[in-house]
């Protein structure tokens, strides 16, 4: 038989090896997987050129430009790539699975954490039928999210700190988008990424603790606090005072 058993218990060591072999073929799927999207993908664009060859809309040097791998711009196209909400969630979602991972956790190098990221990203049959993503650009949108969702979550808590009796969860939340929009000079457009990440224990304990131990700089008006002038009085000194 396959199953060894001790009584009411499995041999750990033996249970531990499968557990170790399950992941390395769940890390091999994950790259076939991403290698069988990568073709799909340049078969369609493939497709794409040879028809616009054909109605007379593209150059051959254009032709030849695509096909030699050489563009000095083909990066900075691909960084271009607009994100949409759908791609934001299974990013955050990709990030939050990878930092609770029990045998891979988020201790381990930026470069081996991040390519699991991405791995699980590109994984996702949500994408299929999609340009893959490399790490470089879900590295660049995760900063941004995290970055424009952890000053929301503050405007959301001044907001919620001020509502008056009668405001309903609307109410607070256009009063939050408000606030930010007046702190920081623009929309926040990622209420979809907030919602993903508000209640989150990891990322909050993560990020958002993070975000509250910053130094706040003093607000001009009503119920700002001055900065102090002078050097605080050491606990020795007021004693002996």
């Amino acid at each position: 038989m396959f199953w060894q058993n001790d009584g009411l218990h499995f041999r750990q060591p033996w249970v531990m090896g499968v557990q170790q072999e399950i992941e390395r073929l769940k890390l091999k799927f994950l790259e076939q997987e991403k290698l069988q999207r990568e073709c799909e993908a340049l078969k369609v664009q493939v497709k794409m050129l040879l028809e616009r060859r054909a109605k007379g809309q593209l150059t051959l040097a254009h032709h030849n430009l695509f096909f030699s791998g050489q563009s000095s711009d083909e990066s900075s196209v691909k960084e271009r790539r607009k994100w949409s909400p759908k791609e934001d969630v299974i990013l955050i979602g990709a990030w939050l699975n990878t930092s609770k991972d029990p045998i891979v956790s988020n201790e381990q190098k930026a470069g081996a954490f991040w390519k699991r990221i991405v791995e699980y990203y590109n994984a996702s049959p949500l994408l299929v039928g999609t340009i893959p993503r490399e790490l470089g650009q879900c590295k660049q949108r995760w900063a941004r999210i995290n970055d424009l969702v952890c000053k929301f979550a503050g405007c959301y808590d001044m907001a919620l700190r001020e509502q008056r009796s009668g405001q309903n969860d609307n109410d607070v939340m256009k009063s939050a988008l408000d606030i930010f929009h007046s702190d920081q000079n623009q929309k926040f457009n990622l209420e979809h990424a907030w919602r993903e990440l508000r209640h989150d224990v990891k990322w909050c304990s993560t990020y958002l603790e993070k975000e509250k131990r910053k130094p706040v700089d003093p607000v001009d008006g009503e119920g700002a606090v001055p900065e102090p002038e002078e050097r605080p009085v050491g606990v020795k000194a007021a004693k002996a005072a």
